[in-house]
């Protein structure tokens, strides 16, 4: 009797909707999709890291942080996700090194590390009748073998009395030298070893004035009924990241000279053009002249060497982007309300942020005083040309334009977007389980550096895509390394791109294994080496491509050298220091580099 009613049809619709309701919870569990906001579509799903990166490298010259807005949010990526990795089920395998092709060889020789930087440098100025003088405008520079002098970025401490201490410094060769332009330019080469003490006595007598008169003109024949004046003077700017091979590094371990500048508006005489000025004798400075006229910029640079006696110069300012930025519209500035309206591909969107700059690379910027749904309020700002920088949920890089204030009091701005696909592919299979991530970085072209960051994800695969929506323009993007996670290299590194409004665009890039290498460059005393330039290689020296300059590296002051990126397996390290001969580096090493690993070689003998 209970049999028959177990078999009942009650009994087993019951259990079978029981059934089906487990099963569901099960499948929700295990498939249950991550939150969509805030990514854009990818091809990955877990582990996965879509939030905006911050660049620590400086990173280039005058490098201002990430933007980091609320993060967009990206169309629905259900149907798209691939099974669910495990990273700690399967062993990660390292392939065999690939052969090299023969090439020179150097042996290489190691010390330990080089920690103290014990010396120091005092510096007295005075005045010729032994009169002590409180100024700060003092530079120290390090002999760099190949780049000669490359200024310190440390400021000295100030001790009072006219006397000024350079700390933590390690042995070599410097250059101390006045950067005050009301004093002669003065200066003193000392060589100091390691925990050594130094004393230099700088005598500063006046710097000697002359005068020299411009006679100033459009190319049209006009005298400008306004200038705008960039003055410049001091010593020429020893750039940081300059390098031997025509690559400027973003490095910012090494800054350039002390120039001095001030920029100012005038009016030239009515009938003659004239401005006269005063410039020290025995230095140079550098004039720029910017000036607009009916909504054409002009602009010149004129660089006067002081020589005692009256110098007059002829200065004629040609249609030039040099007036865009420094003369504005040649009217005087004066305090301006703005009203921007903006809409995205003809919507009204909720845009995240949204303010002014200046300039591309100022840290300050202005946001709105309101704002009322898709209207923005500037008020009391000064009038002339400015930058709009916009971002927003619905894309994935800032929009950057940029806008005159001081005309019309309202601007309606729609924002017309693109679609971009960045491809991902291993290069080979991939070994293993282990988190293996790609960084995408885009820059819109002459936006600085107002760039947005984001990962991917090659976990277990061998292909990965990422879905941008992005205003339309032109976009320069980079492919590497997370700032943490498994070293990875991608080829080519940087792509340019231009999206145009409702256009669809896709960017390939090749992901390789890669290493990161640290190591400190050392003369054979032991004591560091300063700017030496390194890469990584599978050329041998001499047939190496020049393309791959591109990969040069740049060590400190301190000769610390790192990069998360040099290829794994069998490559070649060259390095430069005295030589500036690209076929020929002052040593080369061959290396096994671990794919995906991290390799420290310590303390590398690269000079005498």
């Amino acid at each position: 009797m209970r049999l028959q009613n177990l078999k009942s049809f009650p009994v087993i619709a019951v259990t079978a909707l029981l059934a089906v309701g487990l099963l569901a919870f099960l499948a929700g569990l295990l498939t249950a999709p991550d939150d969509p906001k805030s990514l854009p579509v990818t091809a990955q799903t877990e582990p996965q890291d879509h939030r905006p990166q911050t660049r620590t490298t400086p990173p280039r010259a005058n490098d201002t942080p990430v933007v980091r807005p609320d993060l967009p949010r990206p169309p629905d990526r259900k149907d798209n996700r691939p099974p669910v990795v495990r990273p700690d089920r399967t062993p990660v395998v390292t392939p065999p090194p690939a052969e090299l092709p023969p090439g020179r060889t150097d042996e290489m020789v190691t010390l330990p590390r080089n920690q103290t930087a014990g010396a120091s440098i005092m510096v007295i100025l005075e005045d010729p009748d032994g009169n002590r003088l409180s100024s700060n405008t003092v530079s120290l520079a390090v002999n760099s073998p190949g780049l000669g002098w490359q200024v310190l970025t440390d400021a000295p401490q100030a001790l009072g009395e006219g006397r000024l201490l350079f700390r933590k410094l390690y042995a070599g060769e410097y250059r101390v030298r006045n950067e005050n332009v009301h004093y002669r330019s003065t200066d003193e080469v000392v060589v100091i070893g390691p925990e050594e003490e130094r004393t230099v006595k700088l005598v500063l007598s006046p710097a000697e004035r002359a005068r020299v008169e411009f006679f100033i003109r459009l190319a049209t024949g006009d005298i400008p009924q306004f200038v705008t004046i960039q003055i410049l003077a001091g010593t020429a700017a020893e750039p940081a990241g300059a390098g031997r091979f025509g690559k400027t590094h973003g490095t910012q371990l090494m800054a350039p000279g002390s120039v001095h500048s001030s920029t100012s508006r005038y009016a030239p005489d009515r009938t003659t053009g004239m401005i006269p000025f005063t410039v020290a004798v025995g230095s140079e400075t550098r004039f720029v002249f910017a000036s607009s006229l009916e909504q054409t910029h002009y602009g010149a640079e004129v660089t006067v060497q002081g020589q005692p006696g009256l110098q007059q110069r002829d200065v004629t300012l040609v249609v030039s982007d040099i007036g865009k930025s420094l003369a504005g519209d040649g009217e005087p500035r004066r305090l301006a309300r703005i009203e921007i309206t903006l809409t995205l591909d003809g919507k009204v969107v909720n845009f995240t942020r949204v303010n002014l700059r200046a300039a591309l690379s100022d840290l300050h910027y202005r946001d709105p005083s309101r704002r009322e749904g898709n209207l923005f309020v500037w008020e009391n700002i000064m009038s002339g040309r400015w930058w709009l920088a916009v971002e927003g949920r619905e894309f994935h890089a800032a929009h950057v334009q940029q806008v005159e204030i001081g005309g019309a009091e309202q601007i309606t701005i729609d924002i017309v977007t693109g679609r971009l696909r960045v491809s991902a592919h291993l290069d080979g299979k991939n070994g293993g389980f282990r988190p293996l991530l790609y960084n995408v970085r885009l820059r819109p072209e002459g936006a600085g550096h107002i760039e947005r960051a984001f990962n991917g994800n090659l976990t277990g695969k061998e292909t990965d895509h990422i879905d941008f929506v992005v205003p339309a323009g032109s976009y320069e993007i980079t492919v590497g390394r997370p700032d943490t996670g498994t070293p990875v290299a991608a080829d080519p590194p940087q792509r340019q791109v231009t999206v145009t409004g409702g256009g669809n665009q896709t960017l390939d890039f090749t992901i390789r294994p890669a290493a990161k290498v640290e190591f400190q460059a050392l003369n054979g005393a032991g004591q560091p080496v300063a700017g030496v330039e390194f890469l990584f290689t599978r050329h041998p020296a001499g047939s190496v491509p020049e393309s791959e300059r591109q990969f040069l590296g740049k060590g400190g002051v301190d000769g610390r050298c790192s990069t998360g990126a040099a290829p794994s397996g069998a490559v070649y390290l060259m390095i430069w220091t005295a030589s500036t001969d690209w076929n020929n580096p002052d040593r080369v090493f061959r290396l096994d580099l671990p794919a995906h690993g991290d390799k420290d070689l310590g303390g590398l003998v690269v000079a005498p």
